[in-house]
């Protein structure tokens, strides 16, 4: 059966993806373009008059236009030889929450998930799978349908104080997709940066939890706990019932010079209780004591995202995480596309005062935008609009209009803040802003 936008709409709205077919007038493109992660797409522009399966020349009908992209090799050569004025039918699918037929800035087919861009999908935890001891909600069932439609996923934290084997339990117990060796921790990263330097069996002053001295011995390292064992190193990551002791301790073999390595600088955690205070709070003391920096092993320093690389493999991997000035960063680091989730430490006011070196390349509320297209925003005059959404800036104070779905709130909101924190050099006001509920339209 051929299907007009209405018509298919009417049966299927709501859903994830659709299979449709169209027939119509191509009105723009076709052309080739590049994604961030590498990928190419060839998109077009076609013309879809309601009720009828072809639109003809000069027709007076109510008409939709649906932008479509083609993936496959194959099917790229194919829309590269259309031209404008051409009628062809095409199929696919609908990946769009919420199609409605009508108007222009909801009539769009979105014909690619984020993670079907990406062989690998790295993963931070904290604040992004789960919280404390509970998932975050829909975490589990969004990555089940990321890995289904094909890209590996991998998780990586800056909290070394567990073994990868104990978070790869507690992702299973809560029902979350993976797989052995899917879990690489900064411990691991702080490991590999020591063994780098070292002779193999090298003592290391151990500041730190079990996944750090696993870890360590991991890599070849003997791990030691006292100053009289003359370690030949110091490595630092959060350890819970690290006694005070040995903080005091390691911070006197700093102070004489030892190379230092330290898992994270992350200053705070998201507990269930709030934010509780992070390595990065030990390490900047010991960092004032000895009066030297460490070199630091986890986000948004390259090695720990390096190490997962190397362990899990991948060519076009994607940084999931909530955190800018960690996860974000450390994806610009290496040079990886992200998408910043919301689930986190990171809202509203953070984001808006996200710096150059700290903006996601995608933004979701939650891991659903891994199953989703994500539209660019694009400048009218002094706004920037995206799915029917609308933002602007005026005397230093941000403004929304329009209606659509969360997620292009969010993508308009950016985009204007960014533009006036560049153009003026200040954040702009986003007091009194609420945006929709999720999925909301």
């Amino acid at each position: 059966m051929v299907a007009t936008a209405s018509d298919r709409v009417e049966h299927d709205e709501g859903e994830d993806r659709n299979e449709i077919v169209l027939r119509g007038r191509i009105s723009a493109g076709p052309q080739e373009r590049v994604l961030p992660s590498g990928a190419r797409v060839v998109v077009c522009r076609l013309v879809v008059a309601r009720g009828a399966t072809v639109m003809t020349r000069g027709s007076r009908q109510r008409s939709d236009w649906v932008e479509c992209a083609a993936w496959a090799g194959e099917q790229r050569r194919k829309l590269l030889r259309w031209e404008v004025g051409d009628v062809v039918e095409v199929s696919g699918a609908l990946r769009r929450r919420h199609y409605r037929a009508g108007t222009a800035a909801s009539s769009v087919v979105e014909v690619e998930a984020l993670c079907e861009a990406h062989d690998t999908t790295v993963l931070d935890l904290d604040g992004v799978v789960y919280v404390g001891a509970e998932a975050v909600p829909g975490a589990p069932e969004h990555l089940r349908r990321a890995r289904e439609r094909g890209t590996h996923l991998a998780y990586v934290t800056n909290n070394a104080s567990r073994t990868p084997g104990a978070v790869e339990d507690k992702l299973s117990g809560l029902g979350v997709p993976v797989a052995p060796g899917d879990v690489v921790t900064s411990a691991q990263a702080a490991a590999r940066v020591l063994a780098e330097q070292l002779e193999p069996g090298a003592r290391v002053f151990l500041i730190g939890g079990d996944g750090l001295e696993t870890a360590l011995v991991d890599a070849g390292l003997t791990p030691v706990t006292e100053v009289a064992d003359e370690p030949q190193a110091v490595v630092q990551g959060f350890g819970p019932d690290m006694p005070w002791g040995r903080v005091v301790a390691g911070a006197t073999l700093v102070r004489r010079g030892l190379p230092w390595v330290a898992s994270n600088t992350d200053m705070t955690f998201p507990t269930q209780d709030g934010l509780g205070p992070g390595n990065g709070t030990l390490v900047r003391l010991i960092a004032d004591f000895a009066e030297r920096e460490p070199v630091v092993a986890g986000k948004p320093s390259p090695p720990l995202l390096q190490e997962t690389q190397r362990r899990v493999g991948g060519q076009r991997p994607l940084m999931v995480g909530d955190r800018l000035d960690t996860d974000i960063a450390g994806a610009l680091a290496v040079q990886w596309p992200s998408l910043l989730v919301l689930t986190g430490v990171t809202g509203l006011a953070e984001l808006v005062a996200a710096r150059p070196g700290e903006r996601p390349t995608y933004l979701a509320e939650d891991l659903g935008g891994l199953l989703v297209a994500h539209p660019e925003p694009q400048r009218d005059g002094d706004a920037w609009v995206v799915g029917g959404w609308r933002a602007q800036v005026g005397d230093g104070r941000l403004r929304v209009d329009g209606d659509g779905t969360s997620g292009d709130w969010w993508r308009a909101v950016a985009a204007s803040a960014w533009s006036a924190l560049d153009e003026e050099g200040a954040a702009p006001d986003c007091s009194g802003l609420c945006p929709p509920e999720q999925g909301e339209r």
